[in-house]
């Protein structure tokens, strides 16, 4: 073979090691979400890169055998040119120079390169290179077979365990870094995938905040507190609240108020029985009890059999989607508001990981405290109740305690350092 037919097989070669070093590094580096994306839009090619992914270690061993064979036979035919072209030199020398300038090409031009390329526009690559895959393993079939076997009994086939939550809480954090989704979509995401070990009590209304009244109330009293509360349903308890013993909505109120005077008590009320559930249930639980039972009110009791707090079909809800307003409900402030240059208001439900998000001051950079909102936050820092007023410092900002209610913070005021 002239020198020049070498040099020519030389450049094919190294095309072709290229061709399977980027193939490597785009299939793989496909996922099957994005797969399955591009199946349904219909791209040409896809059938045949579907065919290669359903068998990745069939696939991994036609492209490794394609590429060793290539890498082989290129130093082959390098010493060739090289001794040939320059016969009258000493061979050692000649020897080392083919050697360190054949690695210097295949690093740069049959690894370094295409992987880049392919990782890069690894959908585009996958499909162009997926025929010359497919019918080079149909052709080097008997090989690749034996191969196989002998790969199956050293390391046998382990159960895909599928995509982890973790995995998936990871890629929906980098896609809202990325900006292909906003924080509200990434919460919700978050949230869709703790729906399942969620607990009431993170979710229901606590029995300080609960609204109701007393059987002994009339129905014209009832109308008033009614007209007070944004809700649509309410406890009727005995004596406290700790003894519920009805549930009274708008609709009985209506239609109490056709059929009796004010003056009538409550008790005396035809209305339903309150559904009781114990503080540990999950919410995904009792949101199969609320359709099977057709209710949208639970009483969350405590070990104690006392009422810890009351939860409602719209609390599940809201949990997911965030706030859901209707035409009850007050108007109130935006979780954040920027009053002032590095000022902020701040609604004490708020999770550390939000503020962030919103304000990008970092109250803690802890990973355990980025779930916790920052009223549950500045509680367990100061290990009591925090006072009207009250300034905690952190390192990178200050937190004031703007308005409370009781024992409950109603708003934080954050100043940045």
């Amino acid at each position: 073979m002239e020198n020049s037919g070498i040099l020519i097989a030389m450049f094919f070669l190294i095309l072709l090691s290229g061709l399977f070093s980027g193939s490597e590094s785009a299939l793989l580096s496909l996922e099957d979400a994005t797969l399955r994306t591009m199946k349904e839009k219909k791209i040409r090619g896809v059938d045949i890169l579907e065919k290669l992914k359903s068998n990745p270690k069939r696939l991994i061993i036609t492209i490794l055998l394609g590429n060793n064979v290539v890498n082989i036979l290129l130093p082959v035919l390098a010493t060739v040119w090289g001794t040939t072209a320059f016969s009258d030199s000493n061979p050692d020398i000649v020897l080392g120079f083919v050697t360190g300038g054949l690695t210097f090409i295949l690093l740069l031009f049959g690894e370094i390169l295409p992987k880049n390329f392919a990782i890069t526009h690894n959908q585009k690559f996958s499909i162009i290179v997926a025929p010359f895959l497919f019918f080079l393993g149909k052709a080097l079939f008997p090989i690749i077979w034996v191969f196989e076997k002998i790969s199956d009994k050293v390391t046998p086939d382990i159960e895909d365990a599928g995509i982890s939550e973790a995995e998936v809480l990871a890629m929906v954090a980098m896609s809202e870094e990325n900006g292909e989704i906003t924080l509200k979509e990434k919460t919700r995401i978050k949230n869709l995938l703790n729906f399942s070990d969620t607990l009431v009590s993170e979710v229901m209304t606590p029995r300080t905040k609960i609204n109701g009244f007393d059987e002994m109330d009339t129905l014209g009293d009832a109308k008033k507190i009614f007209k007070e509360c944004p809700h649509s349903r309410m406890p009727v308890y005995e004596e406290n609240i700790d003894s519920i013993k009805k549930i009274m909505t708008l609709r009985d109120i209506w239609e109490a108020s056709e059929e009796y005077s004010d003056e009538k008590l409550v008790k005396n009320l035809e209305l339903r029985t309150p559904y009781f559930v114990p503080i540990t249930k999950k919410i995904s639980d009792l949101f199969e009890d609320f359709q099977r039972q057709q209710t949208h009110l639970a009483i969350v009791l405590d070990e104690h059999g006392g009422t810890a707090g009351l939860i409602t079909m719209e609390d599940i809800f809201e949990e997911i989607f965030g706030e859901i307003r209707d035409e009850t409900d007050h108007e109130e402030e935006s979780e954040s508001q920027n009053i002032q240059a590095g000022v902020w208001k701040i609604s004490p439900r708020m999770t550390i990981e939000e503020i962030f998000e919103e304000t990008k001051i970092a109250i803690s950079e802890k990973d355990e405290d980025q779930e916790k909102n920052l009223s549950f936050f500045v509680l367990e820092k100061l290990g009591r109740f925090p006072r009207k007023g009250e300034t905690i410092e952190f390192s990178k900002a200050n937190v004031v305690i703007e308005k409370m209610e009781g024992h409950s913070v109603e708003l934080f005021r954050i100043v940045k350092k």
